[in-house]
């Protein structure tokens, strides 16, 4: 709790970081800019609080996370003297990720304060590196209550691409409550039923893929740390349903997302991990992808040789792979496998500077590989990627009339992330607005329609 004569808890906590109370503010601002908020934290604010002066609930989390990271343990609220209601703490969610999916996704609809506790946290990654099932445990608690089979894991599996074939067309803030409503409700009611032992792998394994959803669907809309939480509840329930590709592919999704944030250790060890997991548990096309999700992580370092080496296995595994394999259904939620492969491809080649190889996987991916019929949100980021491309190689006309083609799609589309591309275009193309080029001028007029379109995000 807070202390009249002022906060000793956090006092210690800040001694132990070693950390000056400028540095401590200037991390605090890296985490909030890290959620799309700009705070304005300085050596002053730190004094106040440790003065007793209570943050608000936003920055005490922040607060928690610099902490955290930099102790290299999980510190919680308590431990640095916010009395907190233990319901709205996301790190006292219960052990059983299906009775914590249940209560997380509860209070997601719900909108409840719990959810100021969803910060991107690193501690947190080390659990898809450190976990250990108590199957035993779980399948007695789950006899208890109605029965269920096929014909409730097919109507998940149904219902689930449904609503994935929704959120390639109109984003991730289209349906998310209800996406959400269902797997909290209904799916982990399932998975708390009685069932034979293949009946309740095939349901896990269904809930796994709806929390994945979930939580990319958070991740379109820049809700990073409430994405993290469906990531690893998709990873515990994947493990628990004794898939270790589905739980690998998590684990790559968890680098993907490190990757997004900036966070280069953290990803690189969570895409090692993974394509180690992933070999011989899933088909050639899905195991390319794995491998390119290290050469992004190996990009992300700088490290050219083996960014490259990584990206020849990949198309090693391509080349090899039958086209009669069958893919598994989570391994196939959002791209084919050729699209991800050269978007993929095409980002680890901007990390490292080469933007005419980007513009050429960028371009077979919007020429080969995707239909912007059916995956609208996709093909108008991919096409918004190869706009800064151009632009990079100094060819700003083509890309805008590229990021022109982008715009046409991105209206109606619920997305933070593309209108990040715009906000982003914006920047790259403002030295040439005001040396009056009639393109850019064109384009930035043309932008405005995706603010107004974006207005409920």
């Amino acid at each position: 709790m807070d202390v009249a004569n002022g906060n000793e808890q956090f006092r210690k906590l800040l001694t132990q970081a070693g950390m000056t109370h400028g540095a401590f503010a200037r991390a605090v601002n890296q985490v909030a800019a890290e959620h799309g908020e700009v705070l304005r934290t300085n050596k002053s604010s730190v004094t106040h609080w440790l003065k007793g002066v209570r943050p608000n609930p936003r920055t005490i989390v922040y607060i928690a996370e610099v902490l955290s990271r930099r102790l290299g343990r999980r510190v919680h609220l308590l431990d640095m003297g916010y009395a907190v209601e233990e319901s709205d703490d996301l790190n006292h969610l219960p052990d059983d990720p299906v009775a914590a999916l249940a209560t997380l996704g509860r209070a997601d609809v719900d909108r409840r304060t719990i959810l100021s506790s969803a910060v991107y946290s690193l501690g947190a990654l080390l659990l898809p590196l450190t976990y250990k099932q108590a199957i035993a445990e779980r399948a007695e608690h789950a006899s208890q209550g109605r029965t269920i089979g096929w014909s409730e894991v097919d109507a998940v599996r149904d219902v689930t691409a449904a609503f994935n074939r929704a959120d390639e067309k109109m984003g991730g803030g289209f349906g998310r409550t209800a996406v959400v409503e269902y797997l909290s409700t209904d799916v982990t009611a399932y998975c708390h039923a009685q069932s034979s032992a293949s009946v309740r792998k095939d349901i896990l394994s269904e809930a796994a893929q709806l929390a994945y959803l979930s939580g990319w669907k958070a991740h379109d809309l820049k809700k990073e740390g409430l994405a993290q939480r469906y990531y690893l509840y998709s990873y515990q329930l994947a493990k628990d349903s004794g898939d270790d590709g589905q739980a690998a592919y998590a684990m790559r999704i968890l680098a993907h997302q490190a990757y997004d944030m900036g966070h280069v250790t953290n990803c690189s060890a969570l895409a090692e991990a993974a394509v180690g997991r992933a070999k011989g548990k899933v088909d050639k096309h899905t195991e390319a992808i794995f491998e390119l999700t290290l050469a992004k992580a190996n990009a992300m370092q700088g490290d050219r040789h083996r960014t490259i080496q990584t990206i020849a296995r990949a198309e090693a595994l391509m080349a090899q792979a039958r086209s009669d394999e069958e893919r598994p259904t989570w391994a196939g939620m959002h791209s084919a496998n050729a699209s991800q492969f050269h978007n993929h491809v095409a980002k680890a080649l901007v990390d490292l500077g080469d933007y005419t190889g980007a513009e050429e996987h960028f371009t077979q991916t919007l020429r080969y590989h995707l239909d912007p019929t059916t995956k609208p949100r996709v093909y108008a980021l991919t096409s918004a990627w190869l706009a800064e491309a151009q632009c990079n190689r100094g060819h700003v006309e083509r890309a805008c009339h590229t990021w022109a083609n982008a715009l046409d799609l991105m209206n109606g589309i619920q997305s933070s992330r593309t209108k990040e591309t715009v906000t982003t275009m914006r920047q790259m193309l403002s030295p040439f607005h005001k040396r009056g080029v009639t393109e850019v001028r064109s384009v930035l007029e043309r932008s405005a329609s995706i603010d107004a379109s974006s207005s409920a995000l």
